[in-house]
């Protein structure tokens, strides 16, 4: 049985900035060795963009306002250890889209496990 992958180059415009350790070069380096690999276990898994209410089931609707409005700008720092670019907000919303299109892939049996190559992380 296959194995399902959420990938989009979409996740590469979540750009915290230079000095921060989480870089879409990360994601780059993944997307290529896979690419050498040449996997056909693999199926590519298309990640939707989530609700604003599905983002508030794991955090309070002002933090969720918080990063949808740094779409655009950017650098943004929101703590000391998150930041956000002009993509971050897109990226985020795929990102949580991706691992229920995920979830979803494999309970209906289209894939037997799944991976979610997303970003940013959390």
């Amino acid at each position: 049985m296959k194995v399902g992958v959420v990938r989009d180059d979409r996740y590469l415009g979540h750009d915290p900035g230079p000095y921060h350790p989480e870089s879409p070069q990360r994601l780059r380096a993944i997307h290529g060795a896979l690419d050498r690999a040449c996997l056909p276990v693999l199926q590519v898994i298309e990640p939707r963009e989530a609700q604003v209410e599905e983002l508030c089931w794991n955090h309070s609707q002002r933090y969720v306002e918080e990063v949808l409005a740094t779409a655009g700008r950017g650098p943004v720092q929101l703590d000391p250890d998150t930041a956000a670019g002009p993509g971050s907000a897109l990226a985020a919303r795929l990102a949580v889209g991706g691992l229920f299109q995920a979830v979803e892939a494999v309970a209906k049996g289209e894939v037997g496990s799944a991976f979610a190559l997303v970003r940013p992380p959390g």
